[in-house]
């Protein structure tokens, strides 16, 4: 592994809040590149099932003396989207201060309309393209009752307790997730 070091002049890494921390010893230090180039963004984490610990990767950042730019703008979601997904970090003590950069609202299905919701994916019938988040199995249970009376095919699972091959099999299933 001697031969890597010092073997790149940059590296770029996008997504960074979803690496673990083997693949972060990889970069720092196997590889040494004398640039990084990272990209992030800590309320977006979604592997943890594989092991991403965005705090890792703050504390290698802070410990290596990086310059931290931020970018504000959010030109995925329009501002109805944003809006929500804000008021939901803020229930959790996460301030998120992105301001919509596309001149749209979007839409957005909450569960307040759930029978709404779920007739109109009955109605749809593209049920692998569907997925609920729930936060406790209570959600859970609730969406699935009535999905039941619908005839809706479903699954639930949590993302942190399989594997990633098992996920993208679950994700493919012709049925609600």
């Amino acid at each position: 592994m001697d031969n890597l070091e010092g073997r790149y002049s940059y590296i770029f890494l996008d997504e960074a809040q979803d690496t673990s921390k083997i693949e972060l010893n990889l970069i720092f230090d196997i590889l040494r590149a004398k640039r990084y180039f990272i990209a992030f963004d800590t309320n977006q984490t979604i592997y943890q099932f594989k092991g991403s610990n965005p705090k890792e990767l703050i504390s290698r950042l802070k410990s290596m003396n990086f310059i931290r730019y931020t970018l504000p703008e959010n030109f995925r979601n329009g501002r109805k989207i944003l809006n929500y997904g804000k008021w939901i970090l803020k229930k959790q003590g996460i301030m998120d201060w992105s301001i919509p950069a596309r001149p749209i609202d979007g839409e957005l299905i909450t569960n307040f309309y759930l029978k709404e919701t779920l007739n109109y994916i009955r109605r749809d019938g593209d049920y692998k393209n569907w997925a609920f988040l729930c936060r406790t199995n209570k959600q859970i249970e609730t969406i699935g009752y009535f999905m039941d009376r619908l005839g809706i095919p479903y699954n639930s699972f949590k993302q942190g307790e399989i594997t990633k091959a098992q996920l993208e099999e679950k994700m493919e299933a012709p049925c609600v997730k």
